[in-house]
């Protein structure tokens, strides 16, 4: 998504919701504004359905229907291709020592269940340590037009010269 939608996403949150969510960055022309972040009942409540809303096109401010702007593609862009993998965490082999020591730390009330309710055990890696740039570039320049208008009229003006010069040879 280009960063002046997700602005324009952050505005329309901030002026119905007074709140922005804790993914959205602030726009800079709001700054001084300092927004509070959306608790979830906030989020569940107003920000989901305004973005929905948003989505759809239906979202209406002020009796007049709200879009996201038609923005120009960024110059630049990271995107990062993505994996999930899960499993049951702590696994079987584990599972005693983790229990034993989450006991050690909280107390006896942790069975091997709650452990899994409240645990969470991530791993992040890069899928390739390479990048890939690329360039925009105008296929044809006005420099091209005029160019290819010039050599065009060039090659009429030159035929119609030897026309004219074969014409009186053949009177």
């Amino acid at each position: 998504i280009a960063k002046c939608v997700m602005n324009n996403r952050a505005r329309l949150t901030i002026q119905k919701c007074n709140c922005i969510p804790f993914y959205m960055e602030v726009p800079r022309d709001l700054s001084s504004v300092s927004p509070k972040v959306c608790n979830l009942y906030q989020e569940w409540d107003c920000v989901e359905p305004l973005l929905e809303e948003l989505a759809l096109g239906t979202l209406t401010i002020g009796g007049e229907v709200v879009q996201d702007p038609d923005c120009p593609s960024p110059c630049n862009y990271v995107t990062y291709s993505y994996t999930i993998s899960q499993s049951e965490y702590p696994s079987q082999s584990v599972e005693a020592e983790v229990k034993s020591k989450v006991v050690g730390a909280r107390g006896a009330g942790w069975n091997i269940e709650r452990i899994r309710d409240n645990y969470l055990k991530v791993h992040i890696y890069f899928e390739e340590l390479s990048t890939l740039e690329m360039e925009r570039h105008p296929s044809y320049l006005i420099s091209n037009l005029i160019g290819d208008v010039g050599g065009q009229l060039g090659l009429l003006l030159g035929m119609n010269i030897c026309s004219l010069v074969q014409f009186t040879d053949y009177i």
